[in-house]
């Protein structure tokens, strides 16, 4: 008898081999939309052999439920983990510069510290290009906490008045920085060069405006949607990272210091409307409180696989107890200029 591609003895290269996925594998959701969980139905399934097959039925199920959990796959290294996306990507993002790079093609999770939250964003969502596809590894549990939080941003776009929707859809946003020396990176670590003309011609690029400051330091803008249509299924999603941006969501003593010392447009980061204007704190608290009320938590376990559509699902992560070690590959890269239209009103 022929082996089965699937068995993980003498696992063999991944192929494309159209099978029914119910016999393969079993899935449910935990009594909500979202993550689908898919898990063995067998214990020697071997998962990149068996996922390179079904990229359309994960696309399909991916623009339902917006994240799968894959559960049980055995998957143990870095390695393990590149192998099993790459099934279904073969080309996975290799040059993304917001993430530390853990190996190959693999990222390590946002060096954050570990005792404050990181709040709702889509990956790249502030830039010219973004991952529409996003895959977290859990190579270790933390102690306690952790969780991956994540939000439907269909769900939070129905949550917007016909106001903010109008509003946002016409403005959109606009992402500032000030690179000030010994409060953030510096601009050459942050565009990994010491040449300001190498400098000047990554910000065309991008579609970054900056302005050289008196004092030798550097101020950056860039424009950004804040909503969008989602490129398969066509909804109206809120895509953005107004909570990453924005200086409410800063320590009050802190915000406080930086307004004292560099003023309200000195800030090292801020978010405003596309026109310039300011994003309230009501506003922008709202809009965490909504996130927050249409979160699922993401309760990891040693092995598993979270991939998300990154224009679907906003993510986020709460507080841990070291240790903890997620890691992170990015796939199917989407450019703002390749967005469509808005429809016209709210």
């Amino acid at each position: 008898m022929k082996p089965s591609p699937f068995a993980k003895k003498g696992r063999v290269k991944p192929q494309k081999i159209m099978v029914d996925p119910d016999a393969m594998v079993k899935t449910r959701t935990d009594g909500g939309p979202m993550p689908l969980i898919v898990e063995p139905a067998t214990p020697d399934l071997d998962g990149p052999a068996w996922l390179a097959g079904q990229r359309d039925h994960m696309e399909e199920l991916l623009a339902k439920h917006g994240a799968i959990l894959f559960r049980g796959f055995d998957l143990e290294s870095q390695a393990d983990f590149e192998n099993f996306a790459a099934a279904l990507y073969p080309e996975l993002y290799e040059t993304y510069g917001d993430l530390p790079k853990a190996s190959g093609r693999v990222y390590g999770a946002t060096p954050y510290p570990h005792n404050d939250p990181i709040l709702f964003h889509n990956e790249a969502s502030h830039t010219h290009c973004w991952p529409t596809r996003q895959f977290f590894f859990c190579h270790t549990v933390a102690s306690s906490g952790g969780a991956t939080v994540i939000a439907d941003c269909r769900a939070l776009y129905q949550s917007l008045t016909e106001e903010e929707r109008a509003l946002f859809a016409e403005k959109g946003l606009m992402y500032t920085r000030n690179f000030i020396e010994g409060v953030d990176v510096s601009w050459q670590d942050f565009f990994r060069t010491e040449s300001k003309d190498e400098m000047a011609a990554m910000c065309a690029e991008r579609g970054i405006s900056f302005e050289w400051q008196a004092d030798g330091g550097l101020h950056t803008s860039q424009k950004g949607p804040a909503i969008v249509r989602h490129p398969r299924t066509d909804e109206l999603i809120f895509f953005n990272q107004i909570q990453l941006h924005h200086p409410v969501f800063l320590p009050e003593q802190v915000r406080s210091s930086l307004q004292n010392l560099y003023g309200e447009r000195g800030m090292p980061r801020c978010v405003y409307f596309g026109d310039g204007t300011p994003i309230s704190d009501a506003l922008a608290r709202k809009l965490e409180a909504q996130a927050w009320e249409h979160s699922v938590d993401v309760c990891w376990q040693k092995g598993d696989v979270v991939m998300l559509d990154n224009m679907l699902i906003t993510h986020g992560r709460k507080v841990y107890e070291l240790p903890r070690k997620i890691y992170v590959v990015l796939a199917r890269i989407m450019k703002q200029s390749e967005l469509k239209p808005l429809p016209l009103g709210p």
